[in-house]
């Protein structure tokens, strides 16, 4: 794909398709455009299946009196939704589920989001929207990034995506992306310095994090989307891309 500030936080996500697993088990394998990948983040009882309790309940994580966050990214490649325990430093995930739309696979060549993967966005949206609901999560954050931003219809995506998912969609410069990056590195690293970056479907963000300052961030169209759109699938083609 972020408390308040949509932090970006490392994840050791547990597969729960097929049963309970290792809280150490193997990221699961590359999956083909529009396959959805499900993952239960959090304790689990045994007798009751992957999301623990009673019919109806979830895992709150640490704190029961804290209010559950969702956020809901809508990138380049995928569209995840991630529901926390609430607004502390190092929020527990409670609930982390992506599917893999490609909307930005044909934006550098055509310009515009594909239809089919619009329609399986949408689809991931309404999804999610009753995902939401369920978990009780009443702080919603849904942010899109390079490829709605850049393409020619992405308005009339975002018209579609708000009526999916039932609130407002806020469409990220790549500053505010590279901004948003940075702010996850500083709330797992003690006074970090050095260069944040955050390498995604359709962009590469780039920022300067010294001593909790924030500086210099720039986007650059570089993604793995975009390159092989751009590049047709020829490595070689690609990695000239890459260098120009």
């Amino acid at each position: 794909m972020a408390g308040s500030e949509l932090a970006r936080q490392p994840l050791a996500p547990q597969p729960v398709r097929g049963g309970t697993s290792s809280p150490t088990a193997a990221q699961p394998r590359s999956r083909p455009v529009g396959e959805m990948a499900v993952f239960r983040l959090g304790r689990s009882s045994e007798n009751n299946g992957p999301r623990g309790g009673a019919r109806g309940e979830f895992d709150r994580g640490r704190f029961n009196d804290l209010e559950p966050i969702a956020v809901v990214d809508i990138g380049s490649n995928s569209v995840r939704l991630v529901v926390y325990e609430g607004a502390i430093r190092a929020p527990t995930p409670l609930f982390n589920e992506k599917v893999l739309c490609g909307l930005g696979r044909a934006v550098s060549s055509r310009g515009e989001l594909d239809p089919d993967a619009i329609d399986r966005a949408v689809a991931a949206l309404r999804r999610f929207r009753a995902l939401i609901r369920t978990l009780r999560a009443k702080n919603v954050h849904v942010i899109a990034t390079a490829a709605v931003r850049d393409a020619s219809n992405g308005d009339q995506f975002i018209a579609r995506a708000e009526e999916a998912i039932g609130t407002r969609v806020q469409v990220l410069s790549g500053e505010r992306e590279a901004a948003l990056a940075a702010q996850g590195v500083r709330m797992g690293f003690a006074d970090p310095d050095g260069i944040a970056g955050d390498l995604g479907g359709g962009s590469l963000e780039l920022i300067d994090i010294q001593h909790g300052i924030l500086s210099n961030a720039v986007t650059l169209p570089l993604g793995g989307l975009r390159l092989v759109d751009e590049a047709q699938g020829q490595l070689e083609t690609a990695r000239k891309i890459a260098d120009r």
